[in-house]
């Protein structure tokens, strides 16, 4: 471990290795990086890169993470050289580190660090980050695909009664011996969900539809933890699960999920039937039900901003199908309460009124719509239903037919919480 210099004393030494490199000025130098980094080089762009470096050498600005990589490769020099002003260096060319593993494009490299005796893969370097958060720094997208396809990583488990503040994150690498009880690469995969999200942002730019699969990308760990007969909805076990956790965590998660829904209306044109489409969960209490992408509104309205009315309009279409259906269901679950209700009805009038309030709180006592879900329980615990239920903002701009297409889902998002029984007739409505 090395101590690092301060931005004072890392401007100086930068300065020093750019002179003895050979470069003949700052403007010098900055052209070579915009070279090494595929920036389109100009006039204005060689100037503000130059002003930056000089901003650094001042020590008035510290070093990015991702200028290191370039740094270092023009330089000659490693990153724990230039980070301690040139009190440390390197121990070895060939010592490989999460960091060079991760800047790395060679396979045998990733294949030799998972296989390297004492299994440094599963540890945090000091500055407590792991190889996961470094490739994706990097976005270094061959690496991740490789050690989740090879099984040295998964962010989905095979259990699905681990799904609950993850779908059940690990490792397959194991250690030789077991003088550490838990591996810190384990412990911030189970803790950070911002880092499958920022993987399968990754994944949707490329429109990889296996890995988006792979990784579960439309879903949300709580649709495993939702259940009819246990009385709980989506939003409610996540909520659960968000007061457990770590406030910087969820400031990360809350940032993965935005950057995920860009990335995703930016390639939508490659992805279009996996947001779309209707898919079931089996939960961790044996029920069977059936969602969409949670976020499927809001993917529909950042398609709206930017004028791609054809990719709403196939999202909008499929969760309007699904409000629809959802009504259905729901009418067909409350028709067989009531009728299970109605077998013992009072024959007198002035009873039936009493037994039939009676008997419509039951079921609407058992029944509750909001925060984007919608759950029946039949007061005996014999069936049930729990599912997105969608409704969009009715001020998106829009043409004639997607507006229209709006109307329709938010009408009956509006049936579906309205719904009511009749005892008498022996129908809800």
């Amino acid at each position: 471990m090395f101590s690092l210099a301060d931005n004072q004393e890392i401007g100086r030494y930068l300065s020093e290795r750019i002179k003895e490199k050979g470069f003949k000025s700052n403007r010098d130098f900055a052209r070579a990086y915009l070279n090494k980094t595929g920036v389109p080089r100009s006039d204005e762009e060689e100037q503000r890169m130059a002003n930056r470096l000089s901003q650094m050498q001042n020590g008035n600005k510290g070093i990015q993470i991702y200028d290191l990589p370039v740094f270092t490769e023009l330089l000659g020099i490693s990153c724990e050289e230039l980070l301690s002003a040139g009190r440390c260096f390197a121990a070895s060319v060939n010592h490989l580190t999460n960091y060079s593993v991760a800047l790395s494009d060679d396979e045998s490299v990733w294949k030799a660090y998972v296989e390297e005796p004492g299994e440094p893969i599963l540890n945090l370097d000091e500055y407590g980050k792991n190889i996961i958060e470094y490739a994706l720094d990097f976005e270094n997208y061959r690496l991740l695909s490789y050690l989740t396809k090879e099984g040295y990583i998964y962010f989905v488990g095979p259990d699905e009664k681990d799904y609950a503040c993850n779908f059940g994150a690990g490792v397959k690498i194991k250690r030789l011996s077991d003088s550490q009880p838990r591996d810190l690469l384990i412990c911030r995969m189970g803790e950070d969900q911002s880092l499958r999200l920022r993987l399968l942002a990754l994944a949707a730019e490329r429109g990889d539809l296996d890995m988006l699969a792979k990784l579960h990308a439309r879903e949300i760990p709580a649709f495993y933890q939702a259940s009819a007969k246990g009385w709980t909805t989506p939003a409610e076990a996540e909520s659960r699960m968000q007061t457990r956790g770590n406030e910087e965590l969820r400031k990360a998660k809350q940032l993965a999920e935005e950057n995920l829904l860009d990335s995703v209306a930016a390639a939508f044109e490659k992805l279009p039937a996996y947001f779309a489409e209707e898919f079931e969960v089996k939960n961790s209490f044996g029920e069977v039900h059936r969602f969409m992408y949670p976020r499927l509104p809001e993917l529909a309205a950042r398609l709206l901003e930017k004028k791609e009315e054809e990719g709403a309009r196939v999202l909008l279409k499929s969760a309007v199908e699904h409000n629809r259906n959802t009504y259905e269901n729901l009418q067909k679950l409350m028709c067989g309460t009531i009728e299970a209700f109605q077998k013992r009805r009072p024959f007198w009038a002035g009873e039936r009124e009493k037994y039939d309030a009676y008997v419509s709180a039951q079921i609407l006592s058992e029944f509750k719509c909001g925060d984007g879900y919608v759950l029946y329980r039949d007061p005996g615990a014999k069936a049930g239903l729990v599912t997105n239920l969608f409704r969009m903002p009715e001020d998106v701009a829009a043409d004639g037919g997607t507006e229209r297409l709006i109307a329709e889902l938010n009408g009956w998002y509006d049936r579906v919480c309205g719904i009511r029984p009749d005892i008498e007739r022996g129908t809800a409505e």
